[in-house]
């Protein structure tokens, strides 16, 4: 996504391939920018994730990793989060 003012400039626009500055514009209209629910504690959410990415980037059991990001970000929430 970019701001709406990037897609009035004509050189950045004819930089991208059209119909893909057609789908880059509507997601901005109807997107949302956050890259999961919104926390407080977005740092320790960011890590627990972060966990279960380098495990499967080092070859590593992904489903174990992922399962073990699962409970971690859980106990964060739990520990942060209003109810």
């Amino acid at each position: 996504m970019a701001r709406h003012s990037a897609w009035q400039d004509k050189v950045a626009r004819s930089e991208v391939p059209a119909d893909l500055a057609e789908s880059l514009q509507e997601a901005g209209r109807t997107g949302i920018t956050a890259w999961a629910p919104p926390m407080v504690a977005v740092t320790s959410g960011r890590e627990a994730v972060g966990h279960a990415i380098t495990a499967a980037v080092r070859g590593e059991d992904i489903r174990v990793a992922a399962n073990a990001a699962t409970r971690r970000l859980k106990d964060v929430l739990a520990a942060t989060e209003r109810r």
